[in-house]
């Protein structure tokens, strides 16, 4: 009796020798293929094996991948590039692209998905894109807001002129035509000192353009008019050349006596007319020189005007100016 003695298999190895697999399958050096095909089709390859011994073999392979069937439409990006204000308002030009995907079928239309570019202003202006696979139809929208303009901003002083150390208000009136204002505003009237000031005032609107502008105004002091015996406009002042006349006058308070303007007071001719009242100048006074003082308990300025005796048959304008840049004017006929 002959014994029989059991030999086992040699290790084998595996090898892919030509073609290609099905994307997602791979074929191991024990033989085995693992993994889930990717993409449908027909795939031919050529496997090498071997043992230890040295004895080898090959094969040839066909393989058909039955392609999945899409279940998902294509999948829609939007892609929007400009710069960014506040509460989703655009403050330049805006591009807006799309990116259209779809990894299980061909997309098949395509339908609003060009790039766009806005260019004006406006409150909304809304762009689709659709398109549709074996999968389906999709659709994504993008709405733009742009306002890439500042607000409109035309500030005011009232009441302006404005007293010395009165009260005014500065008012922006801003408005915006596209996203509206969130804010308006001005800085504080300071009425301290006579003369021509600004106030700064601002302005933003919704999208966070800012607008910045000044209003001008005047600080005049609390002229009250001549006093006796000095009358007003358009009564002619009757008096005779060559005399002093004391023209009195009130500010509302004692500010010193640099409150006239360079050059000031001064005179001209005017044609003396025949329509217009005349009243005598009651009160005459003695100067050598014009001059002007402050009395305290009366609260009154008092110019003493010299004449000149030259004036005589002459109608002539006074004129009062101070540094607040106000004129005060008094008409005069002399004799």
């Amino acid at each position: 009796m002959t014994d029989t003695v059991y030999i086992p298999p040699l290790p084998q190895t595996f090898t892919l020798a030509g073609g290609s697999l099905p994307p997602g399958l791979t074929l191991s050096a024990t033989g085995v293929f693992s993994g889930t095909p990717t993409t449908g089709g027909t795939f031919a390859f050529t496997v090498d094996g071997g043992d230890a011994n040295g004895f080898t073999g090959t094969q040839n392979y066909t393989l058909t991948i039955n392609s999945p069937s899409d279940t998902t439409p294509p999948v829609i990006t939007p892609s929007v590039n400009g710069t960014l204000g506040n509460n989703g308002w655009y403050m330049s030009n805006v591009s807006v692209s799309w990116s259209v995907v779809d990894n299980e079928s061909t997309v098949t239309m395509q339908m609003g998905c060009d790039p766009q570019t806005v260019s004006t202003d406006s409150a909304g202006i809304t762009f689709t894109c659709q398109a549709t696979s074996a999968g389906g139809t999709a659709s994504q929208i993008v709405t733009i807001k742009r306002d890439a303009a500042a607000p409109a901003l035309s500030p005011m002083v009232s009441p302006n002129p404005v007293l010395l150390n009165g009260t005014a208000t500065a008012s922006p009136r801003a408005s915006d035509a596209t996203s509206g204002l969130a804010s308006a505003s001005c800085g504080t009237v300071i009425t301290s000192n006579v003369g021509s000031f600004t106030v700064a005032c601002t302005a933003t609107d919704n999208a966070g353009n800012v607008a910045n502008a000044s209003a001008n105004y005047v600080v005049i002091y609390q002229f009250l008019g001549f006093f006796q015996p000095v009358d007003n406009l358009l009564t002619f002042n009757s008096v005779k050349a060559g005399q002093g006349i004391p023209v009195r006058f009130s500010l509302g308070g004692n500010y010193g006596l640099n409150i006239l303007a360079a050059g000031s007071p001064n005179s001209q001719p005017i044609a003396c007319s025949s329509g217009e009242p005349v009243d005598d100048v009651e009160q005459v006074v003695t100067v050598s020189n014009s001059g002007l003082q402050y009395d305290a308990p009366t609260d009154t300025y008092t110019y003493s005007w010299k004449t000149q005796k030259a004036w005589a048959g002459q109608c002539r304008q006074f004129n009062l100016t101070l540094t607040d840049g106000s004129s005060h004017l008094a008409n005069f006929q002399f004799k």
